[in-house]
């Protein structure tokens, strides 16, 4: 019976005690460590423990840890045992089964498997691609080149250099306006560490013109205007001029250069100087239509000669 005390006796001096105890398995093995039943997480290059404790039983029971290889990783009770690993990309998935054994019989065991965490691997990609017309929705994906299983605990896009209010994976524009041009960057992190990625966003419009007046005197004989236009692509066509007067009358149809100048000058010949007074049309394309769907963009220059009644329209 447990408790009791049984005495052998060859006489009076030579005597000794044996106490019978009830042996008791030990009990509620678990890893401290544990995120998820049967799941520990580690981080690539960072030291990590593996505690295994038990509720100890009679006798006191040894632990030994192995891993899926039945290699021995540590050994030691009774009540707790731990060892340390610096884990590196081989050791994902990687099982570790703790043992208890009362004397030499096992009678516990739990296994848990290493879930590791990488430093994030950043790419962006732009769906359907980085190069849209103004009024297309574009998607722009962080993507993690680690893989799916790699846990990104926070999401961060910038624009031009300026923190946006999203912080998730996927950043959807509606490219409204030109504005929307430019950089886009991605910082992913997590417990390994962070990482970013850039990407250029390549937004087309199509050429917007500069409306402005000019004055010259009636005895200026250089008198010229440039068709001041922006526009992505920047590669611009002009077209045909137009002289049209206040009352947008058409006056002539004139060529410039191929860069947008023209020589108002060279088409005077024997009129008088104020008779360039008036309105001038530039005309010009870069290839990509307008929100109107027109191809050939126009803009005005008033030209006004000092002493006639020449006004803005």
């Amino acid at each position: 019976m447990q408790g009791w005390v049984y005495r052998c006796t060859r006489n009076k001096l030579d005597t000794y005690d044996i106490q019978l105890k009830q042996a008791i398995d030990p009990s509620n093995i678990k890893i401290i460590e544990e995120t998820e039943p049967h799941r520990v997480v580690g981080v690539v290059g960072q030291n990590m423990s593996t505690t295994c404790t038990v509720t100890s039983g009679v006798p006191e029971e040894t632990l030994i840890i192995k891993d899926g290889d039945e290699t021995e990783m540590v050994k030691g009770g009774p009540g707790s045992v731990k060892f340390q690993l610096v884990p590196d990309h081989y050791d994902e998935g990687r099982n570790f089964t703790c043992f208890a054994l009362s004397g030499d019989e096992h009678v516990l065991s739990y296994t848990v498997q290493l879930q590791l965490r990488y430093k994030p691997n950043i790419t962006i990609q732009a769906y359907p691609n980085n190069t849209t017309l103004k009024g297309n929705p574009i998607e722009i994906r962080c993507n993690d080149e680690e893989g799916s299983t790699n846990v990104i605990g926070r999401y961060r896009w910038l624009h031009n250099g300026k923190y946006l209010n999203h912080s998730l994976k996927v950043l959807q524009i509606n490219v409204t306006s030109r504005m929307d041009n430019d950089n886009f960057t991605c910082t992913a992190e997590n417990e390994a560490g962070k990482a970013r990625d850039t990407i250029e966003i390549n937004v087309l419009y199509a050429p917007v013109i500069e409306k402005y007046s000019v004055s010259f005197s009636e005895n200026n004989q250089n008198i010229s205007v440039n068709c001041n236009v922006s526009g992505n692509p920047n590669n611009f066509t002009f077209g045909e001029w137009k002289h049209i007067s206040d009352v947008n009358t058409v006056i002539r149809h004139l060529n410039g250069s191929d860069e947008g100048r023209l020589n108002i000058s060279s088409f005077t010949g024997s009129a008088k100087a104020y008779e360039n007074d008036g309105v001038y049309v530039c005309n010009v394309s870069n290839g990509i239509p307008s929100t109107d769907d027109k191809l050939w963009q126009t803009g005005t220059i008033q030209v006004i000669i000092k002493g006639t009644l020449g006004k803005l329209i």
